[in-house]
């Protein structure tokens, strides 16, 4: 084969090889650009906003969104950054009707190009304004809201942490790397909170549903009265003091397990590996079917054994404490 002809199979070779970069480039690009529906409707930077607002519709990127309230009628919409804001890079938002939604950037602006800029956005609504429906998704991004009140809130962060002190009907919290703070300022139906790389912490008050669920993190509850009470944590402890209880279930793969219930239905906790402790009240009273595998049970109040189970006071409630390796211990819940 002549010189010549070998140059140019390398060319064609070449010319293949920079073409399937290229491609590969293009989805890679593609799948790192910024896109959401409507973009043309949307207004670029922040603004003091007339319009009647009764949900909020949020997707954030890189930075922290956080609330404040003001004495006035209108929501006010603004972002800070320790970098100057280009146009593209400028929030945008969107009155849908009575929806505000708002964006980090322009529609199709490129991931690469943000050089990891960091945004705070800020969002100061009237003074004791109720929502409809409030969903927040945050990418490296933080959610701090000191006070929100709204029928149905949703938030997500995929890596970020979650600080929240609202008032909802529904509430749905997820976490794929990030820690989740939650206190409710009133009743819910129903609290629906999931970590995947971090610890749960939630302080409420009354809820027919309250479910939280960290694979690698510590989950703590606080509340009143609590319907059904469900919590999983695959590693790492979990603490639950609920005042009224109807009917719970803790379970932790790895980590121990401590409840207190002054007055309970149903309680059923299961532990792998850690131990068990109970506080529970004599009064009316309850029926425990104890087990552990490898492990001591040990107790601080009167109970009478009643073929397998140990009875307390008229033994109404139902609980069940069992554990593969790890102690269990009741005690009077104060």
């Amino acid at each position: 084969m002549s010189r010549s002809v070998s140059r140019i199979l390398l060319i064609i070779c070449f010319i293949v090889l920079v073409a399937a970069v290229l491609i590969s480039l293009k989805d890679v690009f593609a799948f790192t650009s910024y896109h959401y529906d409507n973009a043309d409707k949307y207004t670029a930077g922040g603004s003091e906003i007339n319009g009647t607002v009764r949900s909020l519709d949020i997707h954030w990127i890189n930075g922290k969104v956080t609330f404040a309230s003001h004495n006035g009628n209108t929501v006010l919409v603004s972002e800070t950054s320790d970098k100057p804001i280009t146009g593209d890079l400028q929030l945008r938002w969107f009155l849908d009707g009575d929806t505000l939604r708002i964006r980090f950037a322009k529609d199709g602006f490129c991931q690469a190009a943000w050089n990891n800029q960091q945004k705070e956005l800020l969002l100061t609504l009237p003074e004791g304004i109720s929502l409809n429906d409030v969903s927040m998704t945050a990418t490296s991004a933080n959610l701090a809201i000191p006070s929100l009140q709204a029928d149905s809130l949703k938030l997500t962060t995929t890596s970020g942490d979650i600080k929240a002190q609202v008032s909802a009907g529904t509430i749905s919290t997820t976490s794929t790397s990030g820690d989740l703070d939650l206190t409710l300022s009133s009743e819910a139906r129903s609290i629906r909170c999931t970590s995947t790389s971090g610890g749960i912490r939630i302080v409420g008050k009354n809820a027919d549903l309250l479910e939280a669920v960290s694979t690698s993190g510590n989950i703590y509850i606080t509340a009143e009265n609590v319907g059904e009470l469900k919590t999983t944590s695959t590693s790492g402890t979990v603490q639950a003091d609920v005042a009224q209880m109807g009917n719970g279930q803790l379970s932790s793969t790895s980590g121990n397990i401590s409840v207190k219930a002054r007055k309970l239905d149903r309680l059923t906790v299961h532990a792998t590996s850690g131990s068990i402790a109970a506080w529970l009240s004599a009064e009316p009273g309850f029926t425990a079917n104890v087990k552990t595998t490898s492990g001591r049970f040990e107790y601080g109040l009167a109970l009478s054994r009643s073929g397998s189970n140990y009875v307390c006071g008229d033994g109404s409630g139902s609980v069940t404490l069992q554990t593969t390796s790890g102690d269990v211990r009741i005690d009077p819940a104060q």
